[in-house]
């Protein structure tokens, strides 16, 4: 099974993929291995057929993604990636931890300015290596029961005096 992470900017998403000249991430995925991240864009990606953004863009490369984070494991390095159509397939050399990484597309691993074509708010996500994986540091989980079932009160709709009412009342 595979994680989704969802872009936050989703009117930015529906005027890109509009005719737009520029491409951005649409959707990632991590799967279980945790040294896999497939990456969906909006529009096909340089080297592909009907690429966004058009000639003279050249493929992306691991030069082209960064990912930054972690609080134990550090310094992710990008071992390869396979782009087919809309799709980035990145694969690093060791998972990450639990926190937060954000996985960046730069023009070099030493400008690391926004890819251009790129739109550059939608050239990053940020993500999480173990989303499947249970963690004993998780809130604890609250177990809903549902309500205690009581017995009904067996109502006498004929009763007419206030004794009667009153005893029907408390029960």
């Amino acid at each position: 099974m595979k994680m989704q992470y969802h872009c936050k900017n989703e009117g930015r998403k529906v005027a890109i993929s509009k005719g737009s000249k520029i491409n951005g991430i649409d959707y990632m995925e991590v799967s279980e291995d945790q040294t896999t991240l497939t990456v969906h864009f909006i529009h096909n990606l340089p080297g592909q057929e009907d690429q966004v953004p058009p000639l003279p863009a050249s493929p992306l490369t691991p030069n082209s993604v960064i990912i930054r984070g972690g609080v134990r494991v550090k310094d992710m390095e990008v071992d390869s990636v396979e782009s087919s159509g809309n799709i980035l397939t990145i694969h690093v050399k060791k998972p990450g931890d639990f926190s937060l990484y954000t996985l960046y597309l730069v023009g070099s691993a030493i400008d690391n300015a926004p890819l251009e074509g790129f739109d550059h708010h939608l050239s990053e996500i940020e993500f999480s290596f173990k989303v499947n994986c249970q963690n004993e540091f998780d809130c604890k989980s609250t177990q809903v029961c549902p309500p205690e079932k009581l017995p009904e009160p067996s109502i006498d709709y004929l009763v007419k005096d206030y004794a009667s009412f009153r005893r029907l009342i408390l029960d």
